[in-house]
């Protein structure tokens, strides 16, 4: 196995970053739900859960379709490409403060929709720029977002049906 690229590398402070960054959205899709404290205290985990299985569910999605990227450089450099990726929540968080806080807009929703597809296709991206597959990656991508998408907003829709 070759050694992946410079490029490929992640810092801490990406990491640092992306948690800071799922911390402040998820708490604020939580609070917006209109829950009880106790409630949203829980459903900010939930949230948080919903979006590591979807960061992991878009890592195995891209390795099964990059396989040449996968034999290349490993699965290491997939899993990065992903937090790298998902390292672009922080500006959408930092947008998601002020039009709740600052605006008193409930903009969480469409800000966490571009956020999700903004982070899933800017991985895809990345792996296209190590050699993997233009077209495939483009159709994964907005699929990986659907369905991340799909679960963030059936979470907060069952936690409004059963805990309102």
């Amino acid at each position: 196995m070759e050694k992946h690229p410079v490029e490929f590398s992640t810092s801490i402070f990406r990491i640092i970053l992306l948690i800071i960054a799922l911390i402040i959205i998820s708490a604020i899709a939580s609070s917006s739900l209109g829950l009880k404290p106790l409630y949203s205290v829980i459903f900010t985990f939930v949230y948080l859960l919903v979006f590591i299985t979807g960061m992991f569910f878009s890592a195995m999605l891209f390795s099964i379709h990059n396989s040449s990227v996968r034999k290349a450089y490993g699965f290491s450099v997939i899993i990065k490409t992903i937090i790298n990726g998902f390292a672009f929540l922080f500006p959408f968080a930092v947008l998601a403060v002020f039009s709740d806080f600052i605006f008193k807009w409930n903009a969480i929703q469409p800000v966490a929709s571009a956020a999700i597809f903004t982070c899933v296709s800017v991985s895809a991206s990345d792996l296209m720029k190590s050699g993997g597959k233009r077209a495939g990656n483009l159709i994964f991508s907005f699929a990986v977002s659907l369905i991340f998408l799909f679960m963030f907003f059936v979470c907060g829709m069952l936690a409004v049906a059963f805990l309102k």
